[in-house]
């Protein structure tokens, strides 16, 4: 029985884990086909709920623009050239909140499919992180 359990809980954690790296991909690959400036213009507006410094605002600016660029240079078909800059860029978004705006982002961003179409949830970044960062 306690076989079973275990087997169960394996495949479900398996399951769970490549669906959010599927998601998060297909959501990069669309993401890609945007403009620089679309692009943008769309992670602006799924963060709106932040209130963001200017200093904030160029620092997101030169983050998206980065991994816009570096989406325009790989083959988007190789998920492993993905995960790496979709993990950067979050990372280094979260870097530039303040302890409230990162509390308000992921209370609020992580229930929110506008925000998670451009941004990641904890458990999609460690999991990014596991798969591609990690290997």
């Amino acid at each position: 029985m306690k076989k079973l359990f275990l087997i169960t809980i394996l495949l479900i954690t398996s399951v769970g884990c490549r669906i959010t790296k599927s998601l998060e991909m297909i959501q990069a690959k669309n993401n890609s086909k945007l403009t620089e400036e679309q692009f943008i213009k769309a992670k602006f507006n799924a963060i709106n709920f932040l209130e963001l410094s200017n200093e904030q605002k160029i620092e997101c600016e030169k983050i998206w623009k980065q991994e816009k660029r570096e989406f325009l240079e790989i083959n988007m078909d190789d998920n492993t050239l993905i995960g790496p800059i979709i993990y950067k860029s979050e990372v280094a978004f979260r870097k530039i909140l303040t302890v409230k705006q990162l509390e308000d982002y992921k209370a609020i961003g992580n229930n929110d499919s506008r925000v998670m179409k451009y941004f990641l949830d904890d458990h999609a970044l460690s999991e990014i992180k596991r798969i591609y960062i990690n290997k």
